[in-house]
């Protein structure tokens, strides 16, 4: 559900209404997968998904999580091109997406979007050093 929030705080910059998402029953599970590609992760809820989505809306790349309804999104002017292949090293926020956009995670997404996450990474060797990293 979602619900009205408003601050004034005689500041400008950052007074007035936002749209707060509500737990409805059932509800309390749904967020996105922040997950690194070292294999840390955490779930976040629908208030920090949207934050990160936002603050990425000029820089986030978003790669279709084979063939899945999962999308990683990532900062794309952090991804490396090695040739013709295209990695990443770092974390990303994964929610689900389909022509409407993005969707939040729920119930069993989080395991499922985690292992396909995990089934993209490589071994990445530069000058040497090994480094683990996301295929796109």
């Amino acid at each position: 559900m979602k619900d009205l929030e408003i601050n004034i705080a005689l500041d400008p910059v950052t007074d007035g209404a936002s749209v707060v998402h509500v737990d409805e029953e059932g509800e309390s599970d749904m967020g996105a997968l922040v997950i690194a590609t070292n294999g840390e992760y955490r779930r976040i809820d629908p208030d920090e998904t949207y934050d990160i989505l936002k603050r990425m809306s000029d820089t986030g790349l978003a790669d279709n999580i084979g063939g899945t309804a999962y999308v990683a999104v990532f900062n794309g002017e952090k991804v490396l091109k090695i040739g013709e292949g295209r990695y990443y090293i770092g974390s990303a926020v994964i929610v689900k997406w389909d022509k409407d956009g993005p969707h939040m995670l729920s119930g069993k997404d989080y395991e499922l979007a985690k292992k396909a996450f995990l089934s993209r990474l490589i071994w990445l060797v530069v000058n040497g050093r090994k480094y683990t990293a996301y295929e796109m």
